[in-house]
């Protein structure tokens, strides 16, 4: 059984939970929401990422611990599997989150939308305590696997936005990301969102054409047991794929995000960008930051160019993190 369920009262009763929910008393009215959190992780040295033992770890909180949700201790462990077996599973990791949302929400013990009992490990203080599944917190590829989207790779590669698709272009596969022309679509305002129910409609659509259509005609990745088409969740209204959608936070910082502002920024206010390329030769990256690849690279004459003309700085998010912290060394 994969959450049986990782509660552990000891822990979750402490004082970090029975604060919060002193504060914010959860009710059948007014329940907490439920975050669950997945993403693929290596044990081990840090510094000599082994890729062969890497998990896939899915974590659990309550959006009610608001800004506490950055601190380790505010979330629990609820399943952690390797990614060679969950490589091997029909509909990937979405196949895991459905059994998993069951586990949780529709048990023998009790759904607690209706109410879990949680007894004080050592006060008489007890709580009784509601929740509902609040939503995914995912970058885009722990999405794309558990929605069985196709993500970046599809046409259609934002699950929330029914207005921008991806248009084919004729262009080299070595082409630099900063040679392809992007989306005229810059503002929310502009953009037209979908709703719960019909991407749960698309998604029916595609089972009930799944017996005339190949795979390759449909816009997602089909499997009869991807996430959104399990029948005792939908039956449960308990799948809400638009608004229970969640991005990393993260990754709004660190994919074309405040990072790559920040340092637009700074190498403009100091005129450092001449320097950097032969600065970032002189020092070698540990293995586990091997995605970070040559940062120098990033400072050719022809992407400084770019740069400058465009008022921005591009680079992968892996490449963001080594960077910010070669740039400490450097300021």
């Amino acid at each position: 059984e994969l959450a049986g369920w990782s509660l552990p009262a000891p822990r979750l009763m402490g004082q970090f939970f029975h604060k919060a929910h002193t504060e914010n008393p959860s009710s059948l009215e007014k329940p907490w929401s439920l975050l669950l959190y997945s993403d693929e992780v290596v044990p081990g040295n840090p510094l000599a990422s082994r890729i062969n033992r890497k998990v896939y770890a899915i974590y659990g909180s309550f959006a009610q611990h608001k800004t506490k949700l950055q601190c380790e201790d505010a979330w629990f462990i609820l399943a952690i599997l390797p990614s060679t077996i969950v490589a091997e599973l029909e509909a990937s990791i979405g196949q895991v989150f459905a059994k998993l949302t069951e586990a949780i929400f529709l048990g023998p013990a009790c759904d607690p939308r209706n109410g879990l009992y949680m007894p004080h490990p050592v006060t008489s203080m007890d709580v009784m305590l509601y929740f509902a599944l609040g939503g995914f917190i995912q970058d885009g590829l722990a999405m794309k696997q558990t929605f069985n989207i196709r993500g970046a790779s599809g046409d259609k590669f934002c699950m929330l936005c029914s207005n921008i698709r991806a248009i084919s272009l004729d262009l080299p596969p070595d082409t630099p990301e900063e040679d392809i022309p992007g989306s005229h679509l810059t503002k929310l305002a502009n953009c037209i969102l979908s709703t719960d129910q019909e991407v749960l409609d698309a998604f029916q659509v595609c089972k009930e054409k799944s017996t005339t259509l190949s795979k390759k005609q449909f816009s997602i990745t089909f499997s009869h047991h991807a996430l959104l088409l399990n029948q005792t969740l939908l039956d449960s209204h308990l799948l809400k794929p638009i608004s229970g959608y969640i991005h990393d936070w993260m990754h709004t910082m660190a994919s074309q995000g405040v990072i790559q502002r920040s340092i637009w920024l700074l190498l403009s206010q100091l005129g450092m960008w001449d320097q950097l390329e032969q600065f970032l030769q002189l020092w070698t990256l540990p293995k586990a930051m091997a995605k970070a690849g040559n940062l120098h690279d990033l400072f050719q004459t022809r992407r400084t160019k770019f740069y400058k003309e465009n008022s921005k700085f591009k680079c992968a998010a892996s490449e963001a993190i080594g960077l910010s912290t070669m740039l400490d060394r450097k300021s």
